[in-house]
């Protein structure tokens, strides 16, 4: 985790009774959050979040203190900007034997141990990294669908 952080305060006098405050603060973290997120020794799947965020805060006050009266007039800014990018990797290898299977019925052995193959090689060319990113949503098939049009048919 990495921060910094900047403060400044000021409080003027204006008249009797009368004080401007003045606090404004800016703050910068990263913080960095890696997991194997599939609990087993086997390196299967990780998650690589990272976290970045500014934030500047303003405050101004008048204060006022009579002998019969006391009173506080103010005003808050805040402002937050950055995010989250979260990347998972999944290192599983492609199921040619399952794919093979499931084609064969409706596009012969041939074919379907053809469009199996393909699919392991294209998969493993476009996973070369292949970021899940949170702002434009999870992709777990996304070489299924980007891919799907180029396999051989029977």
């Amino acid at each position: 985790m990495a921060s910094d952080i900047a403060l400044f305060r000021l409080s003027v006098p204006l008249a009797d009774g009368l004080k401007l405050s003045s606090a404004t603060s800016w703050n910068r973290f990263r913080v960095q959050s890696v997991a194997d997120s599939d609990n087993t020794a086997a390196n299967l799947s990780t998650i690589n979040n990272l976290y970045r965020f500014k934030t500047l805060t303003q405050e101004l006050r008048i204060n006022y203190e009579g002998d019969r009266l006391s009173a506080l007039l103010g005003a808050w800014y805040y402002r937050r900007t950055g995010g989250l990018t979260a990347r998972s990797q999944i290192n599983v290898t492609t199921p040619t034997g399952t794919i093979t299977n499931l084609l064969t019925p409706y596009v012969g052995a041939t074919s379907a141990a053809t469009i199996a193959t393909a699919y392991a090689q294209v998969c493993r060319s476009s996973r070369l990294p292949m970021p899940l990113r949170s702002r434009s949503g999870s992709r777990p098939w996304r070489c299924l669908a980007t891919r799907a049009g180029a396999w051989p048919t029977a």
